[in-house]
């Protein structure tokens, strides 16, 4: 349906007709237009808003600009298996950092299990220097 950007089993709830037909490629292409659209058009009013609100002397930080991350809800949810393949790759990955002594196995835990899991992985980079130079 041109005039709305929605493939037509989106919009009218019909199943996808022909032979071998699933609707999966349309369903990912309207996924990709919806991300499009967070990316393009809500992330900058989202951060223009936040920003306005921190500067405010008497908003939530009293003025104080603060690091902050806008993550949209994923468009997909994935099955048990899907979850499982992803952490048996995460998991390879992490054992290769380990073991090439680029990722310690107490940032990896932070990082895989603080507040459910991620693939994401973040290293104190300050941290580690003070622990190169003997500070603590």
């Amino acid at each position: 349906m041109a005039a709305t950007d929605m493939p037509h089993t989106v919009l009218l709830g019909e199943s996808p007709s022909g032979l071998g037909a699933t609707g999966d490629s349309e369903k990912n292409d309207w996924a990709d237009h919806i991300k499009n659209k967070q990316e393009s058009i809500l992330r900058p009013a989202y951060r223009r808003i936040i920003d306005i609100l921190m500067s405010e002397k008497e908003g939530p930080t009293k003025g104080k600009i603060v690091n902050y991350t806008i993550d949209f809800n994923p468009l997909f949810q994935m099955d048990e298996k899907e979850k499982i393949e992803i952490r048996r790759i995460q998991a390879e990955i992490d054992e290769k950092y380990i073991n090439a002594g680029v990722l310690d196995p107490d940032e990896v835990a932070t990082n895989r299990f603080n507040g459910g899991f991620s693939t994401e992985t973040l290293i104190d980079l300050e941290a580690r220097e003070a622990m190169k130079n003997g500070d603590t």
